[in-house]
């Protein structure tokens, strides 16, 4: 970049601007600022390529206050500045001088209500407490792993990280309520509880402090904050943990701590450690003994980790049952688990095998496993408080009216249509039903389809094998894209070999259209019985010579959610 043409730039525009050596190493922009009658000075290393909103760094900041979104200095002269998320702002790289001019009129507006709004300044200092308390952590160690079922006065057992790993769950410090059965605990943590019980100590403490103020900015401020905040803590709650901790003693405690700010419960914690075993400290006196070091939490809640990554805490109290495990069904599972929902049966009586490879969600590993128990192994380790069971049925082995009342919604995907039929027309006949949805894959990357099978609602799946030119009950989809009366498998090694040309994004496209008709009815916004077809490219059939049916010729609403009721049904 022409750095000469942006500090000239800038010095028409008024700022006090100069392009200078920094230690001899590289060069930089230096902007002299006043605020409030105060002069600052703003500092930018240069840069071969602008990719983002040029960065400034507050050089040499002397106040007697933390600034807030102005990072601690660290030792050095410099504090860098967070105006907006890096990646966020869409920058003119074209034109880096407007680049250069609307990142100082950010960082200058960000200061100057800093040094000059105390109230917002310290409003933000807690607002942002929890990621400014991580500045303080040293961050090569992990995260402390927090499964407290609320913020209250409590005890925890601790297990230390695991020699084994030094990643996830392992290899991460735990702490949990010192009881037994705690089964909403998340699977990861229920492992680890039951391998690690006779090695976990009762030396974690929760201790909340009520409304917080702005943390501390440097180490070495900790512990006078630390003292600080034990005062403050409530006679109820100090109480509670003299007698939670009494005739308890241990060479470390590790301590817990959460408050309100205005963005929410923050969450956070410090060590204490000491040479030899003491009672945990509750007094500003008895903390010279303890070295004290802050490190982050990160508490394992629904509330929390679900809707930061995603997921519906409102889906947890739902059943779903996916017949087929295949690379259709075992996505639709994924992504049902990854929506929230609660508890997953599986059932599939299929061997995993080198030839699902490429298409299948599931790793090698599980290869001469059947697919459903490697599938409910996956979700469980891929997703904290799902629950899944599993089973070898096929999905005529599952018309049993009391077994399927406990289910809100049924998934079939096994690509078997007379199966599929006979199954739809089973719960037809019957009272209190679920809701079924049923998928299906095409060869040769054409397209795929899921129909919603609501009970009581017209629509069903036999409105879906109405036959459009005699209007009779027929054998084929009219939803199918590939022309009926074709041979459309494929084989390497003989008959006993056979298989759908299909691929993992075909499977994947299937599931999603599948799997967005059974959130949608999950979540109460679709009442209707429904069909979701996706359109592929005709390329790999014609080449093959698959002849292609009338609708895949004017089929123009892929990924679109259409009635699924046909006049013509005989059914409903």
């Amino acid at each position: 970049m022409n750095y000469g043409e942006i500090t000239q730039y800038l010095r028409d525009n008024g700022y006090v601007v100069s392009h200078e050596n920094w230690n001899d190493t590289c060069h930089c922009l230096r902007v002299r600022i006043s605020i409030n009658g105060d002069s600052y000075t703003l500092l930018h290393f240069c840069l071969d390529e602008l990719t983002g909103l040029p960065t400034f760094y507050l050089e040499k900041l002397e106040t007697d206050r933390p600034l807030a979104h102005v990072m601690p200095s660290n030792g050095s002269d410099l504090s860098p500045i967070c105006v907006t998320t890096p990646d966020a702002v869409s920058v003119n790289v074209e034109v880096p001088e407007l680049a250069f001019e609307a990142s100082l009129s950010r960082h200058i507006e960000l200061l100057t209500r800093a040094l000059t709004d105390s109230a917002w300044n310290t409003l933000e200092l807690t607002r942002e407490f929890q990621a400014n308390w991580g500045l303080l952590c040293d961050s090569k160690s992990n995260d402390f792993i927090c499964a407290a079922p609320t913020s209250a006065c409590a005890l925890l057992e601790v297990i230390n990280p695991s020699d084994r790993s030094e990643f996830g769950i392992d290899g991460s410090p735990v702490g949990y309520p010192p009881i037994r059965d705690f089964q909403d605990l998340p699977a990861a943590i229920r492992r680890r509880q039951e391998d690690s019980e006779s090695h976990s100590q009762n030396n974690g403490v929760v201790i909340p402090l009520g409304q917080l103020g702005p943390p501390p900015t440097h180490n070495t401020q900790v512990r006078q904050w630390f003292a600080n905040a034990l005062a403050g803590v409530k006679e109820e709650d100090a109480s509670k943990l003299r007698e939670l901790t009494k005739g308890i003693r241990h060479k470390s405690f590790w301590v817990v701590l959460n408050g309100e700010t205005p963005s929410g419960t923050a969450w956070f914690g410090v060590k204490l450690s000491s040479d030899s075993k003491k009672f945990l400290p509750m007094a500003r006196a008895s903390l010279s003994a303890w070295k004290i070091t802050p490190f982050v939490v990160r508490v394992f809640d629904k509330s929390i980790f679900m809707p930061r990554s995603g997921a519906e805490p409102g889906l947890a109290n739902k059943k779903i049952l996916v017949v087929g495990c295949g690379a259709v069904g075992a996505e639709i599972a994924m992504k049902l688990g990854a929506s929230g929902i609660g508890e997953i049966d599986l059932s599939d009586p299929d061997i995993l095998s080198w030839s699902n490879t490429y298409r299948h969600v599931l790793p090698n590993a599980f290869v001469g496993c059947g697919k459903a128990p490697a599938l409910a192994i996956h979700l469980r380790g891929q997703y904290p408080w799902i629950k899944c069971t599993w089973s070898l049925r096929q999905l005529l082995e599952y018309r049993n009216i009391e077994r399927l009342k406990e289910y809100d919604l049924i998934v079939v995907a096994i690509g078997s249509p007379t199966h599929e039929r006979l199954f739809a027309s089973f719960t037809q006949r019957h009272e209190n039903m679920p809701a079924v949805v049923n998928s299906w894959v095409e060869g040769f990357g054409v397209g795929g389809h899921a129909t919603l099978c609501i009970p009581g609602q017209a629509g069903c799946l036999n409105c879906a094998y109405v036959d459009n030119s005699t209007f009779d009950r027929g054998l084929v989809s009219n939803l199918n894209f590939i022309d009926k009366n074709q041979d459309v498998t494929r084989n390497i090694a003989g008959c006993g070999d056979l298989f759908l040309p299909y691929d993992s994004l075909s499977a994947s496209k299937t599931a999603i259209v599948a799997s967005s008709l059974a959130l949608d009815f999950l979540r109460g916004k679709l009442t209707e019985s429904s069909s979701i077809s996706w359109k592929g490219s005709d390329d790999d059939a014609m080449q093959a010579g698959i002849a292609l049916t009338h609708r895949y010729y004017h089929f123009e609403r892929s990924m679109q959610t259409q009635p699924l009721h046909h006049e013509a049904c005989d059914v409903c």
